[in-house]
């Protein structure tokens, strides 16, 4: 079942998809898994701080962009399960 909440409309899959990388590309590009990207742009998975430093280079962007990304995304996960609680 998909979740409602799409990974493509997460603020680090914002930034990949504005670099105008496909998933696959971006991950090729990491050296990781495509369900492993996913889980990092679902927010599923922690991202190791080499594949942030990583990603802020292939998307052409500040680390610290980056930073803000994964924590805006774990916001929104963090937001959602409150949300389905209640």
């Amino acid at each position: 079942m998909a979740k409602s909440n799409s990974y493509e409309n997460k603020p680090l899959a914002s930034i990949r998809k504005t670099a105008g990388l496909s998933r696959n590309a971006a991950a090729v590009y990491l050296g990781i898994g495509l369900t492993t990207l996913t889980r990092y742009e679902n927010g599923d998975n922690d991202v190791p701080f080499g594949i942030g430093e990583k990603m802020a280079v292939l998307y052409k962007t500040l680390f610290e962009n980056i930073r803000n990304a994964i924590r805006e995304t774990k916001e929104i996960v963090a937001g959602n399960k409150e949300h389905k609680a209640s």
